[in-house]
C-alpha cells in the first residue's frame, strides 16, 4: 500500500504534493515527470467538499475554464470558474500508482479570494484515500488502499 506521511503544521495543517494535468493525460499514460504535469503544494482540507485551486494553477497548467459554480467557504459564497484536469496524488511514487491515487476529469473549482496554498484538496479526492491524523506526532500519513 503507497503511503507518505506529511508533517502538521499547527497554523496551515497538512500540506501534501499533487500533480495536475490537462485533462486526457492520465489516458495517454504520460510518466509523472513529463512536462505535461505540474507540480503543486495542496492543503489538505476535510471540510472542503471539492478541490480549489488559485487561478494561477490554472493558467499554469494550460487548463481551459468549462464552466461555473457556487463556491461556498467559511467567509463568503460566490461564482467561480470550474477547470477539468487529472490529478495524481503521487505518495512518493513515480509510477505504478493504485487507482486511489488517480482523479481523471476531476473538476477542480477556483477559489475566490486569498488562500494560504496553491490547492485545497477536498473529499473528491480525499474520500479515496485513507488519511490517519496524529496530532501529538504532528504527521498526517496519507495512503492508497
Amino acid at each position: 500500500m503507497p503511503s507518505q506521511a506529511v508533517a502538521l503544521d499547527p497554523d496551515l495543517g497538512a500540506l501534501i504534493e499533487v500533480a495536475i494535468a490537462p485533462p486526457g493525460t492520465l489516458a495517454a499514460g504520460r510518466p509523472l515527470h513529463s512536462p505535461a504535469w505540474v507540480h503543486f503544494s495542496s492543503l489538505i482540507d476535510t471540510g472542503a467538499n471539492t478541490t480549489c485551486i488559485k487561478p494561477m494553477v490554472a493558467r499554469r497548467v494550460g487548463l481551459a475554464s468549462s464552466g461555473e459554480a457556487e463556491m461556498v467557504s467559511g467567509t463568503q459564497t460566490a461564482t467561480a470558474r470550474t477547470f477539468l484536469a487529472d490529478l495524481i496524488v503521487p505518495l512518493g511514487l513515480e509510477k505504478g500508482f493504485a487507482n486511489p491515487q488517480l482523479a481523471r476529469d476531476l473538476r477542480l473549482t477556483e477559489f475566490v479570494g486569498e488562500m494560504e496554498t496553491d490547492i485545497l484538496l477536498g473529499l473528491d479526492v480525499l474520500q479515496n484515500l485513507t488519511i490517519h491524523f496524529d496530532g501529538p506526532g504532528r504527521q498526517v500519513t496519507v495512503s492508497a488502499t
